[in-house]
Formats: C-alpha cells, structure tokens, sequence
C-alpha cells in the first residue's frame, strides 16, 4: 500500500492490544448553546495494516476534556475510503458553561492482540 492510497498520505499505525493509546484530531471548534447536539464521525481507511475489528471513535462535546465513544468499527473488513462510524446525540445535561463545544475526535485501538489499529483521516459533522 503506497502513500498516495491514503487521504493525507500518513497512516498512522498502532499494535491493537495498546488501548492506552490512540491518535487525536484537532479541527475548528463547533460551539452552539441548543439543547441538544449530534456528533457524527466517519473515518478514512485505505491500509492493508488497519485490521482492528472493533477500533473506538470518540469526540469531545463540551470543555471538560472528557471524551465520549460514539461508535466501533471493524477497521478489517472495512471498504477502502470513507466508512461510517455511528452518530451519537447528546442532550442538554452534557453541555458546559451552557454550552456544546466541539473541537475534537479520537481513535483508539480496542486491546485486541494480533491486529494493527489504523487512522490516516477521520470526518466529524456536528448538527443541531
């Protein structure tokens, strides 16, 4: 697999079985004072090594630097390109401050040995 089936030609590999460590990606901060709010990840897998079969996609939702799982996804049997994570809604009892704030996204891998977790470009859409 070259460089260039990649989306920002950096894949980034982890063994599976560390799940103390993941990848982060920063993007422009989303901030609205709704009630309620959904965060939906897709992520970007085109790597014969991103075999995790359950890696963990989480987002941050307000300022208290606690990050919430909206979904898996078994990076092994996942198509080349954009994949659909899962789309998770949080309620008013999850903002800060009176407020949503969402700036951030994670992978991580799931603990499990003998695969690699995988992460090159992921897609987060806030609405509300």
């Amino acid at each position: 697999m070259s460089s260039s089936s990649l989306y920002y030609s950096d894949a980034r590999i982890q063994n599976s079985n560390n799940s103390s460590y993941s990848y982060h990606y920063h993007f422009p901060t989303v901030s609205t004072t709704k009630d309620n709010i959904s965060v939906e990840i897709k992520a970007y897998l085109n790597h014969s090594r991103f075999t995790d079969p359950r890696a963990e996609y989480y987002a941050s939702v307000n300022i208290d630097d606690v990050y919430y799982k909206i979904g898996t996804i078994n990076q092994n049997s996942a198509n080349a390109g954009w994949n659909y994570v899962n789309t998770r809604s949080f309620n008013k009892n999850y903002k800060i401050q009176g407020a949503f704030v969402v700036n951030e996204a994670y992978v991580c891998p799931s603990g499990s040995s003998g695969y690699e977790t995988g992460a090159d470009a992921v897609y987060v859409t806030p609405s509300y």
